[in-house]
């Protein structure tokens, strides 16, 4: 909605420290000015905070954000950020109520991935420092860099939706007490004409192939969101966060779209209440990064729930996973199940009583000795058609460590490294990770209480494993 000069309406916010609320015009300048107006009070003594609202519900403000827009309402924005440009709240308890306006990007930069970095500038739509200040209720499309969380503690992020998310739409680089809340972020959408977006092989595409949030330090919840048709809604490097009570969708048809919530390095993550339906992965840990995953529901998993890779811990208690009707994807090589442990014999997993050796992946204390260890009570549905493995721990398939008909890792029948007849890398010698899986129930499958894919001496321990009730997979 684009509103005639003679109506818009007047921008009210003022140098007057002790202003408490204020309305702004739906236009890059007096958005600008309003925020500058805050940040110069910095320090002041009557200064107790500002809520700053857009004065037309439903309006489109148009942003360059570029360095002639920057410079034309000084302290406006961070010189100096990676987000260059990008307006920046410095103050502390500033609220900015979008009144469900659209803010769309109409610069020159980039929209997209990059193979690396992009190139600057790499313009966002808000940039948050200070401490306890609020981004709510707006729509953004078309910025390279979304909502940045830079410096502070206790900042929010409140019912925003993105649907052409370039680079990551929200990200959060420090600070405690961070919350991401009410957000939908939709990826893998065409841009509209006229627009470009991206891909990292140097194409043009869909925007938003990759990451819905991003999470590189300090103490973050996401909750209450929804994130559809994007390869990872969540992934997390450093810091303590929790992500509880979301909803992801992934695709009916396109195993890729939809891959995982991702921790990787050395982060620890939470993750309660979420479902995932249709994603590739689930939830996915690498390096030296611990997941706590408790009471989600993963459905239609392509190839896993859970998936651990390098040094990567899991703990999951409650959980209940249904796997597709007709099976695994048989599109994808990679090992499949609803846990796999694919690629180091150092992970370890905690889905009841410890690992193998009843000893916590949170604490490393034994469980017996008051260890924080999962009770188990998750729920393997796996009664489908095709492949239903439950737990795959075979960790030294040579093909995850060659590059076979071009591609690393792939394991395929008769190329290279191939699967023999139970559908393990010829070749193991049955190395696995440290797996407790003990107190669960497991749909019934022919042969085998639990359809384990381990080798000798047994890596995995299913101990207490019950047959799941007539009730317990309807879900």
């Amino acid at each position: 909605m684009v509103i005639p000069v003679s109506l818009r309406a007047a921008t009210t916010c003022t140098t007057d420290c002790a202003q408490t609320s204020c309305t702004v015009d739906c236009s890059e300048a007096d958005v600008r000015d309003a925020v500058a107006k805050a940040n110069a009070c910095t320090g002041d003594g009557s200064w107790t905070g500002r809520s700053i609202s857009i004065a037309t519900p439903g309006c489109t403000v148009s942003m360059v954000n570029d360095a002639a827009a920057a410079t034309a309402v000084p302290n406006s924005s961070c010189a100096g950020d990676p987000e260059e440009f990008a307006v920046c709240i410095t103050n502390d308890n500033v609220r900015f109520l979008g009144e469900g306006a659209i803010f769309v990007y109409d610069g020159d930069a980039f929209c997209g991935q990059c193979g690396s970095e992009c190139p600057p500038p790499q313009p966002g739509l808000f940039t948050l420092k200070g401490n306890s200040n609020t981004i709510e209720n707006l729509t953004f499309r078309y910025f390279p860099e979304g909502i940045q969380i830079r410096e502070g503690d206790n900042h929010q992020v409140l019912d925003v939706t993105s649907d052409r998310i370039c680079e990551d739409a929200i990200s959060v680089q420090a600070g405690v007490g961070q919350i991401i809340r009410g957000a939908t972020l939709v990826g893998n959408q065409l841009p509209d004409a006229g627009r470009v977006c991206g891909l990292s092989n140097g194409t043009d595409g869909a925007c938003g192939t990759d990451k819905a949030v991003q999470i590189n330090d300090g103490s973050a919840t996401v909750i209450d969101c929804r994130f559809e048709t994007i390869s990872q809604p969540v992934a997390a490097v450093r810091g303590q966060h929790w992500v509880t009570d979301n909803v992801v969708v992934g695709s009916l048809s396109d195993h890729n779209v939809c891959q995982s919530f991702s921790v990787s390095s050395v982060a620890r993550v939470t993750f309660r209440g979420n479902t995932m339906d249709h994603c590739k992965f689930g939830i996915r840990v690498d390096g030296n990064a611990l997941a706590i995953a408790e009471n989600n529901t993963i459905t239609n998993p392509w190839v896993s729930a859970f998936n651990l890779r390098l040094f990567g811990k899991l703990k999951a208690e409650g959980n209940r996973i249904k796997t597709r009707a007709g099976g695994f994807t048989d599109v994808s090589d990679a090992p499949r199940g609803i846990l796999v442990a694919r690629s180091s014999a150092s992970s370890r997993a905690d889905l009841g009583g410890g690992d193998l050796e009843g000893r916590s992946v949170v604490d490393d204390v034994l469980c017996a000795s008051g260890g924080d260890c999962s009770a188990g009570g998750n729920k393997f549905c796996s009664a489908g058609l095709g492949t239903q493995t439950d737990i795959w721990n075979i960790t030294d398939c040579p093909c995850l460590d060659q590059i076979c008909a071009g591609s690393l890792g792939r394991c395929t029948p008769y190329v290279c490294a191939p699967l023999d007849e139970e559908g393990r890398c010829a070749g193991s010698g049955g190395g696995g990770a440290s797996i407790g899986a003990r107190t669960n129930c497991f749909a019934d499958s022919p042969g085998a209480l639990v359809d384990l894919k381990d080798m000798a001496p047994l890596h995995t321990a299913t101990t207490g494993a019950t047959v799941c009730g007539p009730t317990d997979c309807d879900f």
